[in-house]
């Protein structure tokens, strides 16, 4: 969605879109009413980690994409793993 931009101005809006992405995702995580880990929007959130990384898995081959550097998926598949290492953790909990 940020295709027709010059290049640094995309990599410089995407990078911005995650400073209020990671606020809603701390808000979401220890925003409860109770005051402690909302487990419900964790679980949500390593699913959404996994399924990130198998959808970045099935664009490789897209003409524009643009995610392929060692950087990017230390990222993509650091989260995903962490997502289900901490799913199968709560699993056995």
């Amino acid at each position: 969605f940020l295709s027709w931009m010059p290049e640094e101005t995309a990599f410089r809006v995407f990078t911005a879109i995650h400073v209020p992405l990671f606020l809603f995702f701390f808000w979401g995580i220890f925003g409860s009413e109770s005051g402690g880990i909302n487990s419900a929007f964790v679980a949500g959130l390593n699913i959404f980690f996994i399924v990130h990384a198998v959808l970045h898995g099935l664009f490789w081959r897209h003409p524009d994409y643009h995610f392929k550097t060692l950087f990017s998926w230390l990222w993509i598949l650091g989260a995903a793993l962490c997502g289900a290492v901490d799913l199968w953790m709560y699993s056995f909990a």
